[in-house]
């Protein structure tokens, strides 16, 4: 790939990954969350990590991951509870009103993206929903 391709490529990936986000705070108007903070909501759901877990899979700091899970916990979205197999370690799980933000927040990317695919013929839509997986499954990164 060239760098003016690069460069191209770069330049739509951000502008995509922002008219979602636009998408999504169109459609929730209540307590706005980050991308990040929708990603750990996300993992947090699926996983109940430990906080170096969190850190870990999302490749931020352990101190970020402090502000992070503090502010989610500070909004009632997340709460840490001691681990089952281990008393001395804590792990990190949903509230019910972060399970609903969670939803809340997944369905309008859902209706936001099918709002802009939907320039798309079937057929494309295929090929770009294929692509996506290959690049998910070479990133070895999924949402959850």
């Amino acid at each position: 790939m060239t760098s003016k391709e690069s460069n191209h490529l770069t330049h739509l990936l951000m502008t995509l990954t922002r008219v979602l986000h636009e998408q999504m705070k169109r459609r929730v108007t209540k307590q706005p969350l980050s991308a990040m903070q929708l990603h750990a909501l996300a993992y947090i759901k699926h996983h109940r990590p430990a906080m170096h877990d969190l850190a870990e899979r999302l490749t931020i700091t352990p101190p970020s991951t402090t502000t992070l899970v503090h502010s989610l916990v500070g909004s009632s979205l997340v709460r840490r509870v001691t681990d089952l197999a281990d008393k001395r370690s804590l792990r990190l799980e949903l509230t019910p009103q972060g399970t609903k933000a969670l939803q809340d927040r997944l369905q309008a990317v859902t209706e936001g993206l099918q709002e802009i695919t939907g320039v798309f013929t079937p057929a494309e839509l295929k090929t770009f929903t294929l692509l996506m997986e290959k690049l998910v499954a070479s990133s070895d990164l999924t949402c959850s």
